[in-house]
């Protein structure tokens, strides 16, 4: 029987579950919720055309605004950074950013974002220039770079909600500690258990986010 070690310093057994400390950041903790927001259920009918802002440009849309947000950034607009996991906002690789939240895609829909900003994997290195006042913004975002040194993927597949999420606990609190940054993070699962690297890696971008501000 295989045996895995989780950041939370427990031992478990064999595969395990979502729940099972090799899938958590923080079983002790809930998760956080993934972030909501009130929208006008008589401004629109299906199908009518609405203007969205996502990674600093407008794009004009034509669907129902009960579809998820996910499915307008994956097929109307062909982004590949948000992916389809469970479609119930349990696993986080739908994440992006609405406003500088965390909000999972998957669940969200569309006619909530009308009037935001949404920002998605893509438009992360963008993100941080503007909010670190950078005159240019760099190729990756200093956490999308700490992943590839930390060598922090296996498959990839959740890497894109675990980085958005890091980039939200990085604009928020530049210099987390462990602690905070598992309660963060938890809610976010990796079935490979990469959580150790991941951790270094939001680690290492803060330390270059705090040599950028010198």
């Amino acid at each position: 029987m295989s045996e895995s070690i989780s950041l939370t310093g427990r031992v478990a057994e064999g595969t395990g579950s979502a729940r099972s400390p090799r899938y958590a950041w923080n079983s002790e903790a809930p998760a956080p919720q993934p972030a909501q927001a009130a929208w006008c259920t008589t401004c629109y009918h299906p199908g009518m055309a609405m203007t969205i802002t996502v990674n600093e440009r407008r794009s004009t849309i034509a669907a129902a605004p009960d579809t998820p947000l996910l499915y307008v950034l994956s097929n109307d607009l062909e982004l590949k950074g948000p992916r389809f996991g469970c479609g119930l906002a349990q696993c986080g690789s739908c994440s992006v950013l609405v406003d500088g939240v965390e909000t999972r895609s998957c669940v969200t829909p569309v006619g909530r974002v009308e009037g935001k900003k949404v920002t998605t994997l893509e438009g992360l290195a963008f993100y941080y220039a503007k909010l670190a006042k950078l005159e240019t913004a760099p190729a990756l975002h200093p956490l999308q770079q700490a992943v590839i040194d930390e060598q922090a993927a296996q498959c990839g597949y959740c890497y894109n909600g675990m980085i958005v999420k890091g980039a939200e606990l990085l604009s928020k609190t530049p210099r987390p500690t462990d602690a905070q940054i598992r309660t963060a993070m938890n809610g976010h699962l990796c079935r490979c258990g990469t959580y150790p690297r991941m951790l270094a890696a939001i680690q290492r971008a803060s330390a270059t986010m705090a040599e950028t501000r010198r």
